[in-house]
């Protein structure tokens, strides 16, 4: 499963997915339903990256009935993240908050405060979705102030990123890139090339906005190399 981990975060989707089928199959066979669940929830999540949201909301699915049925209630506040992660992708927006809101219930309930941050994050992506930028950047500064705290560096390097878009879409360029900075460092020292592509994208939208033309192809060619080589 670690293993699987690290293959995904390096965009190598196709050795994650065979970890974790490993892992699913091994636990299967087992009977451990709590880790059938976390194997499930994991290659979910590899089909979100791969953008194949249908398939990665059937792993959510089932994922959130096992954890319901053995009642535990943080990997079900995770899994209810998780689906609303997969409907939002599909614009389905009148579905995910009700979703992320008992989400968000269960995760402070049982002071759960990665997941919360998680949650936060998706909040604010939603928001920024639908066009409620206020309530977007209430929402993802909750989470930053939150991850700050218990020095959640991966939680800071989506957060921000999600803010930096906020920032740019009303029109405040200057933090939007100061935000977008921070974040990026923080995603090349987690080796999330992922990110780092959405990151650089951002950047060049930047850029755009304050005609500094140059550094907008630049940064939008990086992001591109990024994006190819996952």
């Amino acid at each position: 499963y670690g293993l699987g981990l690290v293959y995904r975060q390096q965009g190598k989707y196709d050795d994650a997915q065979n970890e974790f089928e490993r892992d699913l199959t091994l636990n299967r066979q087992l009977s451990n339903r709590q880790n059938e669940a976390k194997a499930l929830n994991a290659l979910g999540h590899v089909e979100l990256l791969r953008r194949n949201y249908h398939e990665a909301i059937q792993y959510y699915q089932q994922t959130l009935e096992i954890r319901r049925t053995i009642g535990d209630r943080a990997g079900e506040g995770a899994s209810l993240l998780s689906l609303a992660q997969g409907l939002g992708y599909l614009g389905d927006h009148g579905q995910v908050e009700p979703l992320l809101r008992e989400a968000l219930k269960i995760h402070q309930a049982i002071n759960h405060r990665w997941y919360e941050i998680s949650t936060w994050n998706e909040l604010g992506i939603l928001y920024l979705m639908i066009g409620e930028l206020d309530e977007a950047r209430t929402s993802l500064d909750e989470g930053l102030a939150l991850s700050r705290k218990i020095a959640n560096e991966t939680g800071q390097a989506y957060l921000l990123c999600n803010l930096g878009q906020v920032l740019r879409e009303q029109d405040q360029l200057e933090q939007a890139e100061h935000a977008l900075l921070e974040g990026l460092k923080l995603a090349e020292t987690q080796g999330d090339v992922n990110l780092e592509a959405i990151y650089f994208s951002d950047l060049a939208m930047v850029s755009l906005g304050a005609k500094r033309f140059e550094e907008a192809t630049q940064r939008a060619s990086t992001s591109l190399e990024k994006f190819r080589s996952l």
